[in-house]
């Protein structure tokens, strides 16, 4: 396979040279009823001259090996898929990252495809934990698991079937495939974890005791994933969906242990696009398709029934509609695909002579490609307006009851050299009454990462609360900080959010930062933490934070000066600076007599003053420094420590 691709906005040619990936690859076709039409759908690795996997980046997509090339044939918009999966990245969740190209095969041209991420478990498109064969105790048999519901992949049997045999009245069938890992690499122990699973949600799900906080369906799903994933689905009417393409992620317990709705996938017959069963019509749920009652899982149905899920999706709905969802905001998404594939839209339709002609299951045969764009944005304009009057009506106002009252008050998103306590990031009760945070969440700007803070967590008024990446690794950097809880056990990343929901479901604080200016700009030898000015002004204005003490001040306020903070490598007691803060002179004392060196350090980590120390006790002129933040690092051998230190005057 050889890609071209100008970087310079030029149409792309077979006789340009190769401006992208040349090289082996294997290659099958791929698709169910697809695989009647004459232009055919693909998947394909990347692979060595020896057949193994290569990892590569194709038309700018990130590393992988495993890809697929759609075709659109039945949906002659050719944007119904590019569609969805932009929408729902824009939700915040992970969906196929698309790019439109065209293939030849053979020297044969066979129109305009989307070159498409395949679903699979990777950091950078199902971003859940490795599982092994030796993923079998504990806490490593939790997670990742990828499951569907869909055709048999073997066209044999299935992996194993739902316990639920009925609901409302309904016969249920429902059929779970192990996606990742697949059928030839789980283990025994891991098949029976996550059809265990599984199966304990369904019970508690289906029982009386359902909307339990601690024993219901909560306990054991991300409720925000379930209603995204109703909302996509819903938007286009697919008449696939929830029973086939239907994929459900279960992260590691250490994360959150959650099983998620999700990714969205294969919607070419959505919007109107087919037309059988309701596949056509603006005024039904997809959720409620008379024609599949037994094939669609009963979890959503099920969830609808309670009124707080309820609320808070229409809540999401109200939010939606206002910026991602808005009309508007859809059409303009439709009018950057179609713009963007200008001339290639009248090549292909050269190729398959299918414009104006019926092709499996159209509803509608548009007589230019103009028609069928105006077909699909009056299909959507019809269903916002109809799923605007026919969502449940919230009978409160949306929003947490705790906006503006619980706030992030300090983030460590660097894991110094020096204080080595991890990620952590601090909370702070800024009401007048105590907070019971027990079965709050908190997610990054992964939504596969979650934590769910412990019963019994209060948070007094006027108080502080630490979240621990790693506990335990806190405890020793940390000692005399009490208040802290944890572990979350994912990575902060430099530029991130922090999103914390109630216990209902709702927002009550968020904050975008980024490591970069305006924000306080850190390093992994910059020693300071992020810390908030005003507890009073917005979280996601960057002036209002600033880098503060070198190891932060966590559990508490910031303080000014710094207080000394001591590192000591191995346990061992034997570095002591004076006095701190310091002025013109800094004494240093060891109660070692091998050869040490010194290091004066901006915070920054840059280095103003080295030498090396002569006997038990070195002087240090440092009468030309500036009022300030140092560090001094003293190395021994294979083994250093530090002391942060202030300058006055």
């Amino acid at each position: 396979m050889t890609v071209f691709r100008n970087e310079n906005g030029l149409i792309n040619c077979t006789s340009d040279q190769p401006g992208g990936y040349t090289g082996q690859i294997s290659i099958e076709l791929r698709g169910k009823s697809s695989l009647g039409f004459e232009k055919k759908c693909y998947g394909f690795e990347t692979q060595r001259a020896n057949g193994d996997n290569k990892n590569v980046k194709l038309l700018g997509l990130p590393k992988e090996n495993d890809w697929i090339l759609y075709g659109p044939y039945s949906d002659k918009t050719l944007i119904r898929n590019v569609l969805i999966y932009e929408l729902a990245r824009e939700l915040g969740g992970y969906a196929s990252r698309t790019v439109f190209c065209e293939v030849l095969i053979n020297d044969d041209y066979k129109g305009l495809y989307v070159l498409m991420e395949k679903i699979k478990r990777d950091k950078n498109r199902v971003n859940i934990d490795k599982l092994s064969a030796d993923d079998n105790p504990g806490d490593s048999v939790s997670g990742g698991y990828i499951i569907k519901v869909d055709w048999s992949d073997d066209g044999i049997g299935y992996d194993w079937t739902s316990p639920i045999t009925s609901f409302t009245g309904n016969p249920l069938n429902i059929n779970y495939q192990f996606e990742y890992p697949d059928r030839e690499d789980i283990t025994g122990r891991q098949a029976a974890y996550i059809e265990n699973y599984f199966t304990s949600f369904e019970h508690a799900h289906a029982g009386s005791y359902y909307t339990n906080a601690q024993i219901g369906y909560r306990r054991y799903i991300d409720v925000h994933s379930f209603i995204d994933y109703f909302i996509m689905n819903e938007l286009a009417n697919n008449v696939d969906a929830y029973r086939l393409s239907n994929y459900y992620t279960k992260v590691r317990s250490s994360k959150g242990g959650k099983l998620f709705a999700g990714p969205v996938w294969d919607f070419n017959l959505g919007f109107g696009n087919a037309n059988y069963d309701n596949g056509w019509s603006t005024t039904v749920w997809s959720l409620e398709n008379p024609y599949f009652t037994e094939f669609i899982p009963f979890h959503l149905k099920r969830l609808r029934e309670d009124p707080e899920f309820e609320a808070l999706l229409r809540c999401r709905w109200n939010s939606l509609r206002e910026t991602s969802l808005s009309k508007d905001s859809i059409y303009a998404v439709i009018d950057s695909l179609t713009a963007h594939l200008g001339p290639a839209v009248e090549r292909n339709f050269d190729r398959w002579q299918i414009m104006g002609v019926y092709v499996w299951p159209n509803v509608h045969v548009g007589s230019s490609y103009e028609n069928e764009i105006n077909y699909l944005k009056g299909f959507i304009h019809n269903r916002l307006n109809w799923m605007d009057n026919n969502l449940f009506i919230a009978a409160s106002a949306c929003g947490s009851d705790y906006e503006e009252i619980l706030i992030v008050s300090e983030i460590n998103h660097q894991s110094g050299w020096i204080t080595e306590a991890g990620y952590w990031f601090e909370l702070f009760n800024k009401g007048t009454s105590s907070l019971d945070l027990s079965g709050w969440t908190i997610k990054n700007d992964n939504n596969l990462n979650t934590y769910t803070i412990p019963v019994a967590t209060v948070l007094d008024a006027g108080e502080y609360l630490v979240i621990a990446g790693e506990k335990s690794k806190f405890h020793l950097a940390y000692p005399e900080v009490l208040n802290i809880i944890g572990s979350f056990n994912w990575y902060l990343g430099s530029t991130d959010k922090l999103r914390i929901y109630d216990r209902n479901g709702y927002l009550a604080c968020e904050i975008n930062y980024r490591n970069e200016e305006p924000w306080p700009v850190l390093s992994s030898d910059n020693l300071a933490t992020m810390e908030i000015i005003d507890v009073n002004s917005s979280l996601n204005n960057p002036d209002n934070w600033f880098a503060g003490c070198s190891g932060g001040s966590p559990g508490g306020p910031y303080q000014f000066p710094c207080p000394s903070v001591s590192i000591e490598d191995l346990g061992k007691q034997s570095l002591s600076a004076y006095p701190n803060p310091f002025d013109n002179q800094l004494k240093l004392v060891l109660q070692e007599a091998n050869q040490q060196s010194y290091e004066l350090l901006t915070i920054e980590g840059k280095t103003l003053i080295s030498g090396s120390v002569h006997g038990s006790e070195t002087t240090i002129d440092t009468s030309k420094l500036p009022p300030g933040f140092y560090l001094l690092k003293v190395t021994g051998e294979v083994q250093f420590r530090a002391i942060s230190l202030v300058k006055v005057k």
